[in-house]
């Protein structure tokens, strides 16, 4: 949803806390609406990181494509862990994507939405370079945590973990590797969260897919704030 992303992008740090508090209430209203009380074994999650309005290149002899917050309303580790309910079955995984540098930041907020870190499930090979500190960055980084035991029956056992893919719109990850999960985890209940797209097969939340009609509510939260 532009309209959110870009008043996001124009709010000042000392109104992230209303601002984090709309979007609480607006997936509430969501969640209310649609009688989220189910709970998912598969969860799949590419969450809205604060880099704290650092530019992201698009690759060599590229342009800079603005920060993460100039796409999409982006949340601190802190914010995510108090506002954003997990609805993870007591048997279950947590695929989740990171940047290589927001390793320590992933590892926490798994474990703060109450899931053990396992291992990295994927690496994307994004097919550019970005600039870095130490190395030329090219590759993302799909963690999974667990929560119990490993959903049962199992699927796929070979599936592979490097992927080479080119990289598409900003923050746009591989459908590939969703299909992976799928054949890993055929038979299991499946949800996405900050999901960007709407998947057949998933039952997917997120502030810029039209799967679910609550826009008027982001609408609605933003213009209280804004009087």
């Amino acid at each position: 949803m532009n309209t959110t992303s870009n008043l996001w992008s124009a709010k000042t740090q000392t109104e992230r806390p209303a601002w984090a508090k709309a979007v609480k209430l607006a997936l509430d209203l969501h969640r209310h609406k649609y009688n989220m009380q189910k709970t998912y074994e598969i969860i799949y999650a590419d969450p809205p990181w604060d880099y704290n309005g650092q530019s992201q290149h698009s690759g060599n002899g590229g342009v800079l494509t603005g920060g993460a917050d100039s796409h999409y309303p982006t949340m601190t580790v802190d914010e995510m862990i108090k506002d954003i309910v997990v609805p993870g079955a007591d048997n279950s995984l947590l695929y989740m994507w990171t940047s290589s540098p927001h390793l320590p930041q992933a590892i926490r907020l798994g474990e703060g939405w109450g899931y053990d870190y396992a291992t990295v499930a994927f690496v994307w090979h994004k097919g550019k370079t970005n600039p870095g500190f130490y190395t030329m960055s090219q590759c993302e980084l799909c963690l999974v945590f667990k929560r119990g035991k490993i959903p049962q029956p199992r699927g796929s056992r070979n599936t592979r973990q490097f992927l080479e893919s080119a990289r598409q719109q900003h923050s746009r990850k591989p459908d590939e590797i969703r299909q992976r999960i799928e054949k890993m985890h055929p038979t299991q209940t499946k949800y996405e969260m900050f999901a960007r797209q709407v998947t057949p097969g998933w039952d997917c939340e997120g502030n810029q897919t039209n799967t679910f009609e609550y826009s008027t509510a982001f609408d609605r939260l933003f213009d209280k704030i804004d009087r």
